[in-house]
Order: structure tokens, then C-alpha cells, then sequence
């Protein structure tokens, strides 16, 4: 494997999948080094507040329906309430990761078919 890639079958093993059901908040306890959740609805994902306990921590965040969101109240990369908020629409996916102090992500993108 080439480094700085990341080997999927040991980032499932090794992190937590996530489906939801309807909103949903997160705790530190429940993100993994690797975490993927799929967002199956209308439904918004909030992060714990950016913590030691959440530093290095990363997931990636898939909609399959309209209207999908992922949130953390200090907002992405501690800019406030103006950056709280990443719509996902259907068919689409973002990063985000902690380092202890903020939550940063990346703009939604297509998932390729």
C-alpha cells in the first residue's frame, strides 16, 4: 500500500458504521479512529465539541437522500455559527476530522458510481 493512503477494509475494522434513522448526535466515545456514516434521510449528524478526546479522530460522512447534514455548534475549523452547518445532497460525501481543538471537513463531492 502507498503511503498516506488508507486501507478501507482495516478502516471498517478498525472504526464504528453508522446508519441513520433519524438525527443523530455523536460522543466522543462513539467516533473511532475511522468512522463512516451514511446519512439515510433527512437527518442531521452533530459532533461532540472538539476535544483531546476527539483529536486525530476522522469520519466520513455519505448522504443517500436530499437533505442530509452534519453538524458541530463551535463550527468547522472555529469559525461559528456561520460554518455550523455541511448539507449533503443526495449522492454526496465529506471528510471531517478533529484535531483536539476544531472540527475541519471538506466540501461536499459526488460519490463516483
Amino acid at each position: 500500500m502507498k503511503p498516506g493512503y488508507i486501507d478501507a477494509k482495516k478502516a471498517l475494522l478498525a472504526g464504528e458504521k453508522y446508519t441513520t434513522t433519524g438525527n443523530v448526535s455523536l460522543d466522543n466515545g462513539q467516533i473511532k479512529r475511522y468512522t463512516m456514516a451514511l446519512i439515510n434521510g433527512a437527518h442531521k449528524i452533530t459532533l461532540p465539541a472538539a476535544a483531546a478526546a476527539n483529536a486525530g479522530q476522522w469520519l466520513l460522512v455519505a448522504s443517500n437522500n436530499a437533505g442530509g447534514s452534519l453538524y458541530v455548534a463551535a463550527g468547522f475549523s472555529g469559525a461559528g455559527a456561520s460554518y455550523a452547518t455541511i448539507t449533503l445532497t443526495q449522492g454526496e460525501a465529506c471528510f471531517a476530522w478533529s484535531d483536539g481543538t476544531n472540527w475541519y471537513a471538506t466540501t461536499p463531492a459526488a460519490v463516483p458510481a
